[in-house]
């Protein structure tokens, strides 16, 4: 299944930047979806340290999904209520 992601101008060049160095380091030739596919795997791999990326990121304000999934307790416990 492919999915369409959005990344802003900045990284688009960043990346394609790196994907021009690994060429010429390496004589390598990598699509970007190739490139991004090989860094889901290694954050996967990698998860714990990953993750640690995304403390330095600010909070989000609150979203109408989060809001939705509270009221509706989805992914809350199955324990019956007396």
């Amino acid at each position: 299944m492919a999915v369409t992601i959005k990344i802003d101008d900045l990284k688009k060049q960043k990346l394609a930047r790196f994907l021009a160095q690994l060429l010429l380091r390496e004589g390598k030739k990598v699509t970007p979806q190739e490139a991004v596919s090989l860094m889901i795997n290694y954050a996967l791999k990698n998860e714990d340290t990953f993750i640690q990326n995304f403390k330095e990121l600010p909070p989000k304000k609150k979203t109408l999904l989060g809001e939705c999934l509270k009221t509706q307790n989805i992914g809350a416990s199955k324990t019956p209520q007396h």
